[in-house]
């Protein structure tokens, strides 16, 4: 087999392997040391190990991700734009939208309606405004173009979840009516979705929909293969193409937010899709008809019905293919809005884990595996609400403590920096492993973002465990609020009109581009409040004050003690994200804001480095010598850097040590 057509990175399965067996020998030295030393039920370290053990499983389920890819061929086709599709194939193209400004919505349609299409299909663009507003109406109207419409003034009932899928499953109700008499949806129609704000590239459904139904096997039927035999390549019944998504208006060079997500778009769907998994997120996508049908339509009892139908459709045994090119460009949210929309996300997948209906563990159509990695999401939002501040915390604790040493809930033992720093080494092979180097900065990002937004999490956590336990009402839909880049920021709504196929008139005249203003627009987008930027600031002004102690305490020469330089630079590396996150919000975000996450980007780098090398410093003298003559500050004396180690953890170092090829154990 061509290397190009394996399904397996051997680069991501090295690092996979890495972690896992570096994982393995530091978690095992953490709990028998604590064991040992008749501290494992003592309430600071238990939960510092237990915020350990979450977060390894979370980098387990990432790096696994990373074992796997896609192979080049299956979308050679496609990206040439030279896929077929079978005669008679339609698309039905959704773009739902509630109050977001006419201006924003009419450049999506538009885009989508004089889209190019594969020879022999067509298509339909349906406007879902579930806001009503008459601007948006009389500007459809006034298009007298038959293949675009407008549908609104659906029934919204008490107590609704999520009114984007709601609204969905409105339109497809008019498409595809049920009951006596009914036409079914034929084997060669297709839905696609965009958000009122993704405009989409002229190729999108030349490249998508030849994947949808040539690569799908299409035999007349559309029907889903038995879900108890999974089918082969060749022959699997395709019911969604994803693409990934981009925004213009985000600088990745001050994405402190990572909202270009490239980690997610670029390792992690690939990889999941090979493993079989069905990811689905909600817009620049196209779905089989019969496959939407199939399902009931779009999940509407959680806020993030596109994670649901993901899940919904592997269950019916149908696959998923991925095209990893940028076909569609949007406006990421900011401020208040953005916040709001990862606090919807992190719910709606909490609302999944802690339902009865829709928990990934609990489905019988899945396997093992697949039910682990659909579980994934919300272990990743619950990791992160929960280690960042308990870690973050360890430095903190122990600077400030006010002891004449620094107060650690674990002993620094000759066996635990052994262990420790090929641990260090593989997490960190994990998170900044790419296949392109201009990859590291949006890894890096990631990191940023992570340590900035798990207040956020925390609070969706708090909010949804109360409504698991039936002490709140679930958490419902709410749009994003989007600021508007300007009437036409591509350019493609003014020249709109006079695209061929748009409009029956015969005058050939442009079709009317509204004007800005337009009424009712979305409400500019608040600043991020107290309680979105609160716990994050503090947790910066602690860390920054605990780092201020412990330069102070290195200067003065009072206390000589290896420990106490690493938990100085721990805790100037924590204070470092949050510290952004104050900048964006008070001082400025064009030029200073890129110039300061460059300056954050090398100090955290630096630290990084100086850890790793200071890692190998930690490790017994027999083994890296004491070349830099750095005496009993990193070899066990002044301040006691090494604690005694417990038989048990003594007898694991052996084996560690003879692996490295030492020629004594400590």
């Amino acid at each position: 087999m061509d290397d190009n057509d394996s399904t397996w990175s051997l680069g991501g399965l090295a690092v996979f392997a890495a972690f896992v067996v570096a994982a393995g020998a530091y978690l095992t030295v953490r709990v028998t040391e604590l064991a040992a030393a008749g501290r494992l039920g003592a309430p600071w370290p238990a939960a510092v190990l237990a915020a350990e053990l979450l977060g390894a499983s979370s980098v387990g389920l990432y790096a696994l991700c990373l074992a796997r890819r896609l192979p080049a061929s299956l979308t050679a086709v496609a990206r040439s734009g030279a896929g077929r599709v079978p005669p008679g194939t339609h698309v039905h193209v959704l773009v739902p939208c509630y109050t977001e400004a006419l201006t924003i919505v009419a450049e999506t349609v538009w885009a989508a309606a004089e889209a190019d299409l594969p020879p022999g299909a067509t298509s339909t663009v349906w406007l879902l405004d579930d806001g009503a507003d008459p601007a948006k109406k009389e500007w459809v109207a006034g298009l007298a173009c038959p293949r675009i419409r407008y549908v609104a003034g659906r029934a919204r009932p008490a107590g609704e979840v999520n009114g984007k899928a709601a609204n969905l499953n409105a339109a497809l109700a008019s498409i595809y009516p049920r009951g006596v008499g009914a036409k079914p949806p034929g084997p060669h129609e297709a839905v696609a979705v965009f958000d009122a704000d993704q405009v989409c590239d002229r190729a999108f459904f030349k490249k998508t929909l030849p994947l949808l139904f040539e690569e799908g096997g299409v035999d007349g039927r559309g029907a889903p293969p038995s879900p108890s035999s999974p089918p082969s390549s060749s022959s699997a019944r395709v019911g969604l193409v994803l693409t990934p998504q981009r925004y213009a208006n985000v600088d990745e060079r001050a994405d402190i937010f990572n909202h270009s997500n490239r980690h997610f778009w670029e390792a992690m769907i690939p990889g999941l899709t090979s493993w079989g998994m069905v990811v689905c997120t909600g817009t620049n996508l196209v779905l089989r008809s019969t496959a939407l049908m199939g399902v009931g339509g779009f999940p509407a009892d959680t806020v993030t019905e596109d994670y649901l139908l993901g899940m919904e459709l592997k269950m019916a045994g149908w696959e998923a293919r991925y095209l990893a090119e940028y076909l569609a460009v949007g406006e990421a949210p900011e401020d208040g809005s953005l916040f709001r929309q990862r606090s919807r996300w992190c719910k709606g997948h909490l609302q999944a884990l802690l339902s009865r209906a829709h928990c990934p563990l609990l489905q019988g159509r899945l396997s093992l595996l697949q039910r682990l990695l659909y579980a994934s999401g919300a272990w990743a939002y619950i990791t992160s609400a929960i280690t960042t501040p308990l870690l973050s915390a360890v430095p903190v604790v122990a600077l400030l403590s006010g002891g004449a040493s620094p107060a650690l809930p674990f002993a620094l033992t000759p066996t635990l920096a052994t262990a420790f720093l090929p641990y260090f080494l593989a997490v960190h092979a994990v998170v900044y492993w790419c296949d392109a180097p201009d990859l590291l900065r949006a890894l890096w990002f990631g990191g940023v973002a992570a340590r900035l937004l798990w207040w956020t999490y925390a609070k969706a956590l708090w909010n949804t465990g109360l409504w698991a336990l039936g002490l709140k009402r679930a958490s419902r839909f709410k749009s994003t609020a989007k600021a508007g880049l300007g009437p036409s920021p591509s350019g493609r709504l003014a020249a709109a009109g006079g695209a061929a196929g748009l409009s029956p008139a015969a005058s050939g005249e442009a079709a009317p581009a509204p004007s800005a203003p337009v009424a009712p627009s979305s409400p500019p987008p608040s600043v991020a409040s107290w309680r979105d930027i609160w716990a994050p600031l503090l947790l910066a002004a602690t860390s920054a004050a605990a780092a201020g102690v412990g330069i102070a305490r290195i200067a003065s020469g009072e206390e000589d003690s290896a420990a106490l330089d690493v938990l100085t630079a721990w805790a100037a590396y924590n204070a470092v994200p949050p510290l952004l996150l104050a900048h964006y919000a008070w001082v400025g975000r064009g030029r200073s804001l890129r110039a300061a996450c460059t300056l954050a980007a090398l100090a955290s780098t630096a630290v990084l480095a100086g850890a790793a090398f200071a890692g190998w410093l930690f490790l017994p003298p027999h083994i890296r010598g004491d070349a830099f003559g750095l005496g009993d500050r990193y070899t066990g004396g002044g301040g006691g850097l090494y604690a005694p180690a417990g038989p048990k953890a003594a007898f694991f170092a052996d084996a560690i040590l003879s692996a490295l090829g030492a020629d004594e154990a400590v």
